[in-house]
């Protein structure tokens, strides 16, 4: 067992792990981690042990500075890590002593040991307090990076003077050759030896966000898998006291690095927690080119940590398989996935794969909440009350488009598809709501845990997120998102077109009429979209497509323009077509203008003043007939902008009327 008192070593020589030449040789016995218990009196001994890791300096409320390390045993096996202990700073011992990291051996004396607050079983009961009073009077011998050729000594003589060790580079520190972790394929990690900590790298298949215990802990659920895992993979629970040093993961995919995981058993199923000296890195899942350097964008509270050429190669070589796996292999439950159109008001909490199409910020301070608008290329019609109160779907007609008139020409409009679904998102889960406030529309996601339910007798259904539903990132490759893209195209009939118009970015990606509306809603800035649609309708008549206009200022020339005063038939005016177009496609509509030369290209003709020349005005009706017979399909490039009066518009450019297919 543990050792509850150190007996005397005089005549012994030094006690095993002790400095000969230490300046507390002969006032003070070595002291191993397991000698401090309670009740140990650590003020006349001393510990020597290597720093396994350092976090960072804070100031608490009344100014007060803390800083803390864990310490472990010099020899303690680099893949076992039986016991860690922590170590606290405080006040000006703090301030003084944050240089310090990981690597480096400390041997300490005249310290007080208290309870740990919040210890785990298998985690150390006592934690080190170096500060002044209650009879301590802390020194502290520091081999900087435990190479033995920067040792300086620390106490109340030169605390308030001392200065920190010059630090290697941090590209150096990284680089730095690193030896002692073995990092273990998930497939292997049993229960047989609960006390062993594993390290692993692995890639994220599912994540939640950060949220809130009963207690006053944080809380993050990873599920890990890699080559030897590739399906249903480990669930990983990690518990973190502050917000900042819990996992902030960005997408599915994402590689996961963790140092000194320990194991435990939930419901016959193994599952790992954060165990002494936690540590993680994090990677973006994409692949990068040889050239780039491999550079985490998170990692643990510590400002140091060894990251090898070794490591870099095992990161690149997990992002390549996931890149490849994850586009294959659909890692959501077919029991919870649901598409869109199939929620019913009896769900309570099932998975979507959807696209973001705006996120509106519609709460108060007081009542925070947001609206998170999907669309997963189904149509999800809404649902009503009967007589009985029993829920059944509203067959809901299509309505006419606002500003129809006898200018426009209205074919039947096909069945629809493709709903924009509403997500109440409210802000009692202030993590969630940060997260999904911040989704960038077009994004992909994965939302598990939605529930779709009535809020009260008479109302709508309302799908919402809860305590426990997670939104994670999709890449646009995943094969859940494919598979969702494969079921629109086929129901938009998407593959099976000739299309009489051709655009210069046919590698853009396409968007639909309500995502493009959808996107735009709450932002002023311009963006481009290219789009798959056929013509509804066009204003004005034929005969006014084309119009004087002043090379000049740019403005019509039907009438004098202001400034200049051109007007039809003066030098400078010259014939230019002006028209707007409604488009249409399987979810819904738009106005789009075309105008100048981009409507020229458009439409593939040289304008002229209609009124007067009828031969140009039966090509433009012939082309207009081309552009709108029964079943053609346009692919347009649209650009949004906002007018002097703040109104959102919409332009056709860069598309052309492709020329007829050889006879």
């Amino acid at each position: 067992g543990r050792a509850k008192t150190m007996s005397s070593n005089k005549g012994k020589g030094p006690k095993r792990g002790a400095d000969p030449d230490d300046s507390t040789k002969g006032s003070a016995a070595m002291l191993k981690l397991a000698d401090i218990t309670p009740g140990v009196d650590v003020l006349s001994m001393s510990l020597r042990a290597v720093v396994s890791m350092s976090y960072r300096l804070t100031t608490q409320d009344n100014g007060e500075h803390h800083f803390s390390v864990l310490l472990r045993d010099v020899d303690a096996p680099p893949n076992a890590i039986p016991i860690e202990l922590q170590m606290v700073f405080t006040g000006l011992w703090a301030k003084q002593c944050s240089f310090l990291e990981d690597r480096d051996i400390l041997t300490v004396s005249g310290v007080g040991v208290e309870k740990a607050p919040n210890c785990e079983v298998d985690d150390h009961p006592c934690r080190l307090v170096v500060a002044f009073g209650q009879g301590r009077d802390p020194k502290i011998k520091v081999d900087s990076g435990g190479h033995g050729t920067n040792v300086f000594s620390i106490d109340s003589s030169n605390l308030s003077t001392i200065q920190p060790p010059q630090k290697l580079p941090a590209a150096r520190k990284r680089a730095r050759k690193e030896d002692s972790y073995v990092h273990t394929r998930l497939a292997n990690i049993t229960l047989s030896e609960p006390s062993t900590r594993y390290n692993v790298y692995a890639v994220i298949a599912s994540f939640s966000q950060p949220r809130s215990t009963k207690g006053t802990d944080m809380v993050t659920t990873l599920t890990l898998i890699d080559p030897s895992m590739p399906s249903k993979g480990l669930r990983v629970l990690l518990f973190h006291k502050r917000l900042e040093h819990c996992p902030q993961v960005r997408a599915v995919g994402d590689v996961f690095r963790a140092h000194r995981l320990q194991v435990k058993e939930f419901n016959n199923e193994l599952q790992l927690q954060a165990g002494g000296g936690f540590a993680f890195l994090l990677f973006n899942g994409q692949p990068v080119p040889p050239t780039d350097e491999i550079t985490p964008y998170q990692s643990s509270p510590s400002d140091s940590f060894s990251f090898n050429d070794h490591d870099a190669k095992t990161v690149r070589e997990l992002q390549e398989w996931a890149a490849t796996h994850l586009a294959q292999a659909p890692m959501s439950n077919p029991t919870y996935l649901r598409r869109l159109e199939a929620l019913t008001p009896s769900d309570d909490s099932v998975d979507v794969v959807c696209k973001v199409c705006r996120v509106i910020d519609t709460g108060s301070p007081v009542a925070p909440f947001c609206t998170l608008y999907v669309w997963d290329g189904t149509t999800a019609l809404p649902w009503t009350r009967d007589s009985d109160g029993k829920w059944q779907r509203q067959l809901q007609p299509p309505q006419a488009p606002p500003g129809e008139n006898s200018a426009v020409r209205a074919p039947p409009p096909p069945g629809g598809t493709g709903s924009v679904v509403p997500i109440i998102v409210k802000g009692h889960d202030t993590h969630l709501y940060d997260s999904v406030r911040t989704l960038p529309a077009g994004a992909w996601v994965k939302i598990r845990g939605l529930v779709f339910n009535d809020s009260g007798p008479g109302t709508q259904p309302a799908a919402r997120l809860v305590y426990n539903s997670q939104v994670n990132r999709l890449a646009e490759a995943n094969a859940d998102v494919t598979a969702c893209l494969q079921h629109y195209r086929a129901v938009a009939k998407l593959d099976a077109v000739v299309c009489v118009t051709s655009t210069c970015h046919g590698a853009a990606p396409l968007s639909t009429l309500k995502e493009v509306a959808a996107m735009d809603q709450e932002s002023t800035k311009p963006s481009q979209y290219r789009v798959r649609c056929s013509i509804k309708g066009y204003t004005p008549e034929l005969a006014k497509f084309a119009r004087a206009w002043c090379v000049k200022c740019g403005k019509s020339a039907s009438a004098p323009c202001p400034g200049c005063g051109s007007a039809e038939g003066a030098d400078g005016v010259c014939a230019k077509f002006v028209f707007a177009l409604r488009l249409m496609d399987p979810t819904g509509t738009l106005d789009t203008i075309v105008c100048l030369d981009e409507a020229e290209a458009f439409l593939g003709l040289r304008p002229t003043i209609l009124t007067k020349n009828r031969a140009a005005l039966l090509e433009v009706a012939a082309r207009m007939d081309k552009l709108m017979a029964p079943g053609a399909v346009l692919e347009v490039c649209l650009r949004s902008y906002v007018d002097a009066n703040n109104h959102r518009r919409y332009q056709l450019f860069d598309t052309i009327c492709s020329p007829p297919p050889p006879s």
